[in-house]
């Protein structure tokens, strides 16, 4: 069963929402459903919904020009300093302070919401998160605003939160049943992450329970980018190597959101070419997926966007395990920095993240000097962003709340950031004594031992009954590969073929998720 017990009652409810609706009319709709924002200037307003809407849609230059016109309009619009998705911090920083300055004149709304948006979305702030989402709710009981922020508190991946959030965006559809964000997060919350991915691969029911509900959201939102994009996705990560159908769908749909950027130049243009690459290579054409990727770059608009689709090149390497290609491309990337026209903050946490990439690579690589070479660099690179930040207290805290896609690795600059993955890379090149020392360090310095290290790191050092054991209760895709190995050295071959096909069938995603994936597929080849 999957997580929304009623379901069927639920679908009802959408189902009978009128379709006739011309999109004016459902923007309007929508918009009546939402609290009313501080502005003496509807203008100012007008380009705020506007710059909301395109962020829903990862169209990153016209969401940004629509709250900048906003901020002309109204250069104290609180809501606007907050959103504008700003990828220089410094600026960040400044539009912040801006509004932290001119929040005595917000409503009351704006005061819990500016509260709401500065505490990180990690699970040692999702409580107090919850608790101002129930303070907006109180405040605001017919709005869709709480209901969406208490359901974004939750953690989509844990199956009694996922329960609750989906609650939450449940309850934004009997306000506001066309609400793209409420309905693309209650698919993600069922159906979303690797674990999903692979249960929509092996288990027909719950994946006809998400084609169902996939169907009935497209035919109420066939113009949303959003919702075609990310249904799309799911699609395609549940290809189990057999049912054309699956890539058949996300292939239509893909094609409906090339319809949508190309009628109006959207940027996200870039971001669903990097999806149509990711879907061949699921499907083993390299060759295409490759050219898309590189089509990608070239099309990318603006420093971020070019970062990024360098990376995203740099993980389908990694994917394929062409660790040689995924280097090469790393190391002209960093060469190209110099000539870049990059911001001195660009450079800074380009140099954290290609060098953590290199250390891991070469760690996996078996390529000792060159991981550790790598992994000093990755530190030092990391001390200077630190500090051109001027973080002093709560370093891991600050970084990893800092907007910004988590594949860049910058956010890896804080000291307990640094101290993991020296963990990490010394496991893998063999230095199992000072891992041990630097696992001990860590569980004294920040209080919480990383025992997954510990489960690798005796499977490593042949102590496979203590390995598996650790790492048994564990999904992640990472540490299932080495799940396998303890098997394997247990003479669980049976048991270890069926944990590696789980793994070789992830889709591309993570850095942690690609490093494993080709190496699952051969070890499960051999056995």
């Amino acid at each position: 069963m999957f997580k929304f017990e009623n379901y069927f009652c639920f679908l009802l409810l959408i189902l009978s929402t009128s379709c006739s609706e011309s999109t004016y009319q459902k923007k309007e709709t929508s918009q009546n459903h939402q609290i009313e924002i501080t502005s003496k200037n509807p203008k100012a307003i007008e380009f705020f919904r506007k710059g909301e809407e395109q962020k829903l849609n990862n169209e990153s230059r016209e969401s940004k020009e629509s709250f900048l016109s906003a901020l002309r309009l109204d250069p104290n619009m609180v809501m606007a300093l907050i959103e504008i998705p700003e990828s220089n911090l410094v600026l960040r920083s400044q539009y912040r302070k801006k509004a932290a300055k001119n929040i005595v004149n917000a409503n009351d709304f704006e005061k819990i919401y500016f509260a709401w948006d500065t505490l990180p979305n990690n699970n040692s702030a999702r409580e107090k998160k919850q608790e101002l989402s129930k303070k907006v709710i109180e405040l605001y009981p017919n709005k869709i605003d709480g209901y969406l922020m208490l359901g974004q508190s939750f953690n989509p991946y844990d199956e009694k939160e996922s329960i609750q959030g989906i609650k939450s965006f449940e309850k934004v559809l009997e306000i506001d049943p066309n609400n793209v964000l409420a309905n693309s997060q209650i698919i993600r919350f069922n159906f979303g992450g690797s674990q999903n991915a692979l249960k929509l691969k092996n288990d027909v029911d719950f994946f006809k329970s998400f084609d169902l509900l996939a169907k009935s959201t497209i035919d109420r939102l066939p113009n949303s980018l959003r919702t075609n994009l990310y249904i799309g996705n799911i699609y395609r990560n549940s290809y189990n190597f057999n049912d054309e159908y699956r890539i058949e769908m996300a292939k239509k749909l893909y094609d409906n959101c090339l319809k949508l950027v190309n009628l109006n130049g959207s940027s996200a243009k870039v971001n669903l070419i990097y999806q149509l690459a990711r879907l061949n290579l699921q499907m083993g054409k390299i060759e295409e997926a490759f050219e898309m990727y590189s089509s990608a770059i070239d099309l990318s608009e603006g420093n971020g966007q070019k970062i990024l689709a360098n990376f995203r090149m740099f993980l389908a390497y990694i994917y394929i395990g062409d660790y040689f290609s995924a280097v090469k491309h790393i190391n002209n990337f960093e060469k190209s920095l110099v000539n870049s026209g990059f911001t001195e903050e660009e450079i800074l946490k380009c140099q954290v993240g290609l060098n953590n990439y290199k250390s891991i690579i070469f760690a996996h690589a078996n390529q000792k000097q060159k991981a550790l070479e790598s992994l000093k660099t990755y530190k030092d690179f990391s001390k200077q962003l630190v500090a051109f930040y001027g973080l002093k207290e709560n370093i891991h805290s600050q970084l990893i709340s800092y907007p910004g896609p988590s594949i860049l690795r910058w956010k890896e600059a804080s000291p307990r950031s640094q101290l993991w993955n020296e963990i990490w890379v010394n496991i893998l090149v063999g230095e199992h004594k000072k891992a041990e020392l630097f696992q001990n360090k860590f569980e004294n310095t920040f209080g919480d031992r990383q025992i997954h290290w510990d489960g690798i790191l005796n499977v490593l050092q042949g102590n496979s009954e203590k390995g598996y054991s650790i790492l048994r209760p564990m999904t992640f895709g990472y540490m299932q590969y080495f799940k396998s190995q303890a098997l394997i050295s247990l003479g669980e071959r049976e048991k270890a073929k069926k944990v590696l096909d789980s793994v070789r069938q992830l889709p591309e995603g993570s850095i942690f998720s690609n490093l494993v994936v080709k190496r699952s597929s051969d070890l499960y080849k051999s056995l």
